[in-house]
């Protein structure tokens, strides 16, 4: 598993070619919180998952995993993630979700984050916090109660 430099690190994702519902962000990571949201993601609700990551000749990675949720929701993913993971990363990955009771998170969708190192996080930002594109920050502690009401990712 890649790991990132500790540090701020600013991240935009799009899903379905479209910008993320929370826009941009910045996360500032220690070894600690970047175990906890990793390059390729977590899913933030309990569930039983098989995964396997690979890594090839160029370096790049390869991911997959098939996750059944605490809900009964099946989420399958499939993707690659590139870069040197202390300057930048790239993560393309298809998503496919079923059983979801939020009707818009069902489907295949293509999400593609990239993150760039920005330096030491910021003074008033501890390891775990995150600055939304919206404004709000938020520690990844807190993350998954924010995302359950404000109706998912």
């Amino acid at each position: 598993m890649p790991t990132r430099k500790p540090g701020l690190w600013e991240q935009t994702l799009t899903r379905d070619g479209k910008p993320g519902k929370l826009g941009g962000l910045k996360i500032c990571l220690d070894a600690a919180t970047d175990l906890k949201s990793g390059v390729f993601g977590r899913h933030f609700a309990k569930g039983k998952c098989q995964k396997s990551i690979s890594r090839d000749a160029t370096g790049a990675y390869h991911f997959s995993s098939s996750c059944t949720l605490k809900e009964g929701e099946l989420v399958s993913t499939r993707g690659s993630a590139t870069g040197d993971f202390t300057s930048h990363y790239d993560v393309q990955s298809d998503i496919s979700v079923s059983g979801s009771p939020i009707e818009p998170m069902n489907g295949l969708h293509a999400i593609h984050i990239t993150g760039r190192y920005q330096g030491p996080c910021p003074v008033g930002m501890r390891p775990g916090d995150i600055n939304l594109g919206s404004g709000i920050k938020i520690n990844i502690d807190k993350l998954p109660t924010f995302l359950g009401a404000s109706g998912g990712p």
